[in-house]
């Protein structure tokens, strides 16, 4: 993964802490899959990863996150900056499938397999979010399950805009029964 841009000493670009302002692409991580920049933050996921070329970490589906911060959209618990990736340990136990990241917060969707009667397997994804989320007007630095009970079908899909999320489902129905 390469990165270039302003660096803003909240480290965006996951070069560490006194790193100016890069003009021309510079290697970041090694073996990530997906990338989504926030404001000042960013999130990688990867199948196995690197800092180096030489050391590499296998993990299938994890996530990576650097950069600001002050509202937890960085996962790890605590708020501040993070200057390089930094593998966030709550998703450590699941297969990330895809990442987003907004202003202030992220998003990440999960493939779960849920027990059902008799040992049938049945398959969805679980929406995970960390950060100000403007809906619950609370930070959260510890990624949470976003309730999506008012979908009558699984989320495949998310996006993110500065203030506003858009969820794609299997169907797109909104149950106006469970509405809040």
């Amino acid at each position: 993964m390469l990165a270039w841009g302003r660096s803003c000493l909240q480290g965006q670009l996951g070069l560490g802490l006194y790193t100016s302002d890069q003009k021309v692409p510079v290697t970041v991580l090694h073996g990530a899959t997906a990338v989504a920049a926030g404001r000042a933050h960013s999130l990688a996921l990867t199948s196995a990863w690197s800092l180096s070329s030489r050391l590499t970490v296998s993990g299938n589906g994890q996530v990576l996150s650097w950069g600001q911060g002050r509202d937890g959209e960085l996962g790890h618990g605590v708020v501040g900056c993070i200057f390089r990736p930094k593998l966030i340990e709550a998703f450590q136990q699941l297969r990330i499938q895809s990442i987003f990241a907004a202003d202030h917060c992220s998003f990440a969707l999960a493939r779960t397999f849920r027990c059902a009667k008799r040992n049938e397997a049945k398959g969805g994804n679980t929406l995970f979010a960390f950060g100000y989320r403007h809906g619950l007007l609370k930070q959260e630095p510890l990624p949470s399950r976003v309730d999506t009970s008012m979908l009558s079908a699984t989320v495949t899909d998310i996006s993110c805009g500065e203030r506003h999320i858009l969820v794609l489902c299997s169907t797109c129905a909104f149950d106006r029964a469970t509405r809040h």
